[in-house]
């Protein structure tokens, strides 16, 4: 069977980081894996708690602890360590999966990834049940796109899972906090875009990067988690920027001709028809953020997105509409 290399990004958050772990250790299987935890330059003392859990005798499942010397965030943390995993000397068939820090994995988890990973011929990504906290309000099941927005929908979202009655799908994507991906597609099609760091839409690029070469995206329900959500991202207005900004370089990046036309309407439609006040503040945000981030970008990305004379021009005027409607409610 192959092995499965369980990726956890941690940074400033101990108490969260022992807690994912110790389900790590809970977890009552035979597969072959490991443990990487990546310490994105935590200010706490993250780095000394995955020492001393690297410690706890755990069978046959070493722990090996990536330090980053600066804060990579989620996207750029998740790489370093799928990185290690790929020099390392990982098998094409084995399975890398990625957990932030504030995931807790349920029994039988492991083997239900790893049972999906050998079953299936043609998988790229598989991803998790998610629970809030409580272990009944679910958080995600699979999540798909609304087009042509490409605002990202979680299905099942908040609601009570009575009887579990979920089954394996192919969905458009499966959230980042807990993902795996079958080390094969990795080198073939490559990492998370950090150009979506420190998070946000980077789980939508790279599983639309991968069905685009044929592999499968999974939602898998007997593959179960909790996840408090956000403990990376306190500030909300914060993050509805960074989510709003990457969701115009996700369409920047594979729309095409009528497609990002089709965007470019469908956006301006909204901000002059529904954006309320605050909605039109965190929007024209996130459109000059999306530019500057443009900006940053090294000359191979910066093409990847085609920011040509046209979109430039689409961005901006959509940046003047929500500053007029802004006008309108004062």
């Amino acid at each position: 069977m192959s092995r499965v290399h369980i990726v956890v990004v941690a940074w400033n958050g101990a108490e969260l980081l022992t807690s994912c772990v110790r389900s790590l250790f809970s977890q009552q299987s035979r597969v072959d894996h490991t443990i990487w935890i990546v310490d994105n330059a935590s200010s706490d003392h993250t780095l000394e708690t995955a020492k001393e859990l690297a410690k706890t005798p755990v069978g046959s499942s070493p722990i090996h602890i990536v330090r980053s010397e600066y804060n990579r965030g989620y996207t750029g943390g998740a790489n370093l360590g799928m990185r290690a995993v790929l020099d390392a000397g990982a098998s094409d068939r084995d399975l890398v999966v990625v957990l932030n820090q504030d995931i807790e994995v349920l029994e039988g988890w492991l083997d239900a990834l790893a049972e999906v990973n050998e079953r299936v011929e043609q998988l790229g990504v598989v991803g998790c049940l998610a629970y809030y906290p409580d272990g009944k309000t679910i958080q995600h099941a699979g999540a798909y796109l609304e087009v042509p927005r490409l605002v990202a929908w979680h299905y099942n979202y908040r609601q009570q899972d009575y009887d579990g009655g979920f089954e394996e799908r192919e969905v458009d994507f499966v959230t980042g906090a807990a993902l795996g991906l079958r080390v094969e597609v990795l080198r073939c099609v490559g990492l998370f875009d950090e150009a979506f760091s420190p998070g946000y839409y980077e789980d939508s690029e790279i599983c639309v990067r991968i069905r685009r070469q044929g592999w499968k995206v999974l939602f898998s329900p007997k593959a179960r988690v909790k996840h408090a959500e956000t403990k990376s991202f306190v500030d909300l207005r914060d993050r509805l920027v960074l989510s709003h900004r990457n969701r115009v370089l996700f369409a920047l990046s594979f729309y095409e001709g009528n497609q990002i036309k089709a965007f470019f309407e469908a956006e301006a439609q909204y901000v002059q028809e529904q954006a309320h006040s605050s909605e039109c503040q965190l929007l024209s945000s996130a459109y000059a953020l999306a530019l500057m981030r443009w900006t940053t970008l090294d000359q191979a990305s910066k093409r990847k997105f085609h920011l040509d004379a046209t979109r430039l021009r689409a961005i901006l005027e959509l940046r003047n509409l929500c500053i007029k409607r802004l006008s309108s409610y004062a």
